[in-house]
C-alpha cells in the first residue's frame, strides 16, 4: 500500500495504480487542492479506503475473466461427457444462426440480439454452472446473526444458534446446487430443468436455488456480461470444434499410468475441481484435444 501511496509516478504502473491515482486525483480535485500543491496529505486516500477500493477493483478484474475461464472449461467438459446435449446445442446454433458454422461471429456481428434467442444454449449454461459451482459468496458476520442447526440435523445441533460475530460466513452454494433436498434430480446433468416453465414439475428450479452468480443485494454485477461471453464461446466453438479430454495422454506424458500411480478421481472422475483460490481450478488445468470438425 505505501508503494502505492508514494511511486505514483514511475513508469510502468499497473491497472491498479492508474485507478488509485485518478481516485487521488478526483478527491484532490474536490477538495479545492491542485496537483502542485504542497500539502500532500490532503490528496492521499483514508488507508481504509484505499485498501477496500484495491479489493473491490481486484475483484471486478479477476473475476471478469478467472471465473469465465473455469466455467467455460466445465461447460465443454460435460458437452463431451454428454453428447445428446451437445447434439441438441448445436441443432438450435443451426436454426437460429444458420447452417454456416464458421461464418456465425459475421451473424452476430450483424443482429446481435441473436444471442439472446437461444433457449436451449443458456439451458446448457445454467446448468453446468449449478453441476460445477465455481465460487460462492462471503459474508461479514454480525452481532445478533446467527446460523440455526436445520431441522433433521443430528441430535444437539437441530434449532442450536451459532454466532456468526468476528466470523466470516462462506455460503454453500456448491452443496445447495447438489442437495437433492433443493434440486430434483440433482446428480443429473439435464439442461431441460431450466426450460420448465410448469411450477409444479419437479424439475422446475427451485426459487433462490440457483446461485451461481448469488442473489439479492450481493448478487454479481457482471453476470450479464459473463453471461454473454460464455454464450458467444458457445457458438463459435461448439458446431466448429470437437473438444475431447486427453488423460491417458497426460498421464503417460506425466509417468502416471501404471497402478502405483494411478491418478486420482473425484466421484469417479479424473477431471475435478482443486485448489483453496476463488474460483477454484479445474485439475491440471483440464488437457484436451482439440479438432476441427468436417463441416
Amino acid at each position: 500500500m505505501n508503494k502505492l501511496q508514494q511511486d505514483r509516478t514511475a513508469k510502468g504502473k499497473t491497472l491498479v495504480d492508474l485507478i488509485v491515482q485518478a481516485l487521488d486525483a478526483e478527491r484532490a480535485e474536490q477538495k479545492g487542492v491542485g496537483q502542485d500543491s504542497k500539502d500532500q496529505s490532503n490528496m492521499e486516500l483514508d488507508a481504509d479506503f484505499l485498501e477496500m477500493a484495491i479489493g473491490q477493483i481486484n475483484t471486478f478484474l479477476f473475476a471478469g475473466f478467472d471465473i469465465t475461464a473455469a466455467t467455460i472449461a466445465w461447460l465443454f467438459r460435460l458437452l463431451n461427457q454428454y453428447p445428446e446435449v451437445l447434439a441438441k446445442l448445436r441443432e438450435e446454433h443451426d436454426t437460429v444462426l444458420g447452417p454456416n458454422a464458421w461464418g456465425v461471429a459475421d451473424v452476430i456481428r450483424e443482429n446481435p440480439h441473436l444471442l439472446n434467442q437461444l433457449p436451449y444454449t443458456l439451458a446448457v449454461l445454467r446448468e453446468s454452472m449449478r453441476y460445477h459451482t465455481n465460487v460462492g459468496s462471503m459474508r461479514r458476520g454480525e452481532p445478533g446473526f446467527f446460523l440455526v442447526g436445520p431441522p433433521g440435523s443430528d441430535p444437539g445441533f437441530e434449532g442450536k444458534k451459532l454466532p456468526t460475530e468476528d466470523f466470516i460466513v462462506w455460503d454453500g452454494s456448491y452443496a445447495i446446487h447438489r442437495d437433492p433436498d433443493i434440486w430434483h434430480r440433482a446428480w443429473e446433468f439435464l439442461p431441460e430443468r431450466f426450460l420448465v416453465t410448469d411450477p409444479e414439475d419437479p424439475l422446475y428450479p427451485p426459487p433462490n436455488g440457483w446461485r451461481s452468480f448469488e442473489a439479492g443485494p450481493r448478487v454479481c454485477i457482471g453476470q450479464h456480461l459473463a453471461t454473454v461471453e460464455i454464450k458467444l464461446a458457445m457458438v463459435l466453438v461448439a458446431r466448429c470444434f470437437d473438444v475431447e479430454c486427453a488423460w491417458e495422454e497426460w498421464d503417460q506424458i506425466n509417468g502416471t499410468t501404471n497402478s502405483e500411480k494411478a491418478r486420482p478421481t473425484v466421484w469417479s472422475d479424473h477431471c475435478y475441481q482443486v485448489g483453496t483460490d476463488s474460483p477454484p481450478r479445474v485439475k491440471n488445468g483440464m488437457p484436451v484435444h482439440v479438432r476441427t470438425r468436417g463441416l
